[in-house]
């Protein structure tokens, strides 16, 4: 290995701890984070009771079934959340996240973000290294 190629490699190292470190601070500070993954999760939910993931009724029956009443929740959140605006096939994709709670299903997606990305990064190193 020459010498440049280790000097990327400890740098997409370093910069692949501090994405992840980054992503897990920002992701405990806030209650509100993965709300772009609410909606596709439980429209999969909806899908998987027999019910039409976009009728925002349904949605938000749901929503309200696992996540409750909150008083944090602005409007503004709860929408977003129960709104589906993902293509069909988005659905299929998160029927085997549905079928786990939301906690579980939304580590094991951010889990699968940060690993697409950081695999992403290795690629593009190894291309350009050569």
């Amino acid at each position: 290995m020459t010498r440049r190629r280790a000097d990327g490699l400890i740098i997409l190292s370093l910069g692949s701890v501090i994405f992840i470190l980054f992503g897990w601070l920002l992701a405990g500070n806030t209650t509100k984070s993965m709300n772009d993954f609410k909606a596709p999760y439980y429209g999969a939910k909806c899908l998987l009771q027999k019910c039409d993931p976009y009728d925002s009724t349904n949605l938000k029956r749901i929503y309200h079934a696992e996540e409750g009443e909150r008083q944090t929740d602005s409007d503004i959140y709860r929408t977003i959340a129960t709104t589906n605006v993902y293509f069909p096939p988005t659905l299929v994709l998160m029927l085997p996240f549905a079928l786990l709670h939301y906690g579980p299903a939304h580590l094991i997606w951010m889990a699968l973000i940060s690993v697409s990305f950081i695999a992403a990064s290795v690629v593009m190193w190894d291309a350009s290294s050569s």
